[in-house]
């Protein structure tokens, strides 16, 4: 039941980035044919400024979601709190 489970994931992701790379493809081109050089150029400098915040953030929000299941189950409300803040306080120095 596990290996089929992985197998179908696999196959499922393999598709998705298949389908990602396609779109990657064709949207550049229509956005230019419909919208002009000058939109595409904002979109792809969007899309990069989105990249480095994404780089820069490091998966910390994943990581202060799963610190924050002990605290919450426990219904320590303090360390919620500085797990919080501390989250806020990196966000920040970041942007």
């Amino acid at each position: 039941m596990r290996k089929r489970k992985l197998i179908k994931n696999t196959i499922a992701t393999i598709i998705k980035y298949f389908v990602f790379v396609i779109i990657g493809f064709v949207t550049p081109k229509l956005i230019i044919q419909y919208y002009g050089s000058a939109v595409n150029g904002l979109v792809n400098s969007i899309t990069q400024f989105w990249g480095y915040i994404s780089l820069l953030d490091m998966e910390v929000g994943t990581v202060v979601a799963s610190s924050l299941y002990v605290p919450l189950a426990r219904k320590d409300d303090a360390e919620v709190s500085r797990i919080v803040v501390s989250c806020n306080r990196f966000y920040k120095k970041l942007l």
